[in-house]
């Protein structure tokens, strides 16, 4: 878990400590093992750095600061994510629009729109959906196929009629069990 205590923003040319911006915004977030283990790390190394700097390092208390314990203006970060995701290769995108593609992936896991509104702190369910989500190709795909899985079919995809359109009420009746037990389908040759 990670507690949600402050935030930073830039006013003008300073950067502003102040309570989240709202008080839904306070509280913990849930985070996954993977997560969990990478700020473990990061801490051990952080820590590393306080023995290294001595006398001279800035505790502010902070997960993420520059070697000597200072703290990271956001703007910082932001240009410093730029720089990554263009060294990865991955397309441009701001560091804010990963609430964006949170949002996006929880409902492509299957989280329903609860989880996902929890999950970014707002202040009403309604807000999710209408701000940071947009389907997913491949969640548009699964959301038409379990949809069509839900009505009943006698005639297999793909199975013609005999006028080439769509398959004769004669065919849907001729459609029988065959003798190994396999639900197979046995055609009328009249026609």
């Amino acid at each position: 878990m990670l507690a949600v205590v402050k935030q930073l923003s830039n006013v003008g040319r300073r950067v502003q400590e102040s309570a989240p911006k709202t008080q839904s915004s306070e509280g913990t977030v849930a985070l996954d093992a993977g997560t969990a283990a990478v700020l473990r790390a990061h801490r051990v190394l952080q820590l590393q750095e306080k023995l290294a700097w001595g006398e001279s390092w800035t505790d502010t208390g902070r997960i993420f600061t520059r070697e000597d314990g200072t703290a990271l203006t956001p703007g910082w970060v932001s240009e410093h994510f730029e720089r990554l995701t263009f060294a990865a290769g991955l397309p441009p995108i701001r560091l804010h629009d990963l609430r964006h593609v949170a949002a996006t992936l929880s409902l492509a896991a299957g989280n329903d729109m609860k989880i996902a509104s929890a999950m970014l702190r707002h202040s009403s369910q309604s807000i999710t959906p209408d701000l940071y989500t947009t389907v997913l190709p491949e969640v548009a795909h699964t959301a038409a196929e379990a949809s069509v899985a839900l009505v009943p079919r006698a005639v297999a995809v793909g199975e013609a009629s005999q006028t080439g359109g769509l398959p004769s009420v004669s065919q849907l009746a001729d459609r029988r069990p065959t003798d190994s037990g396999d639900q197979g389908t046995s055609r009328s040759n009249a026609g």
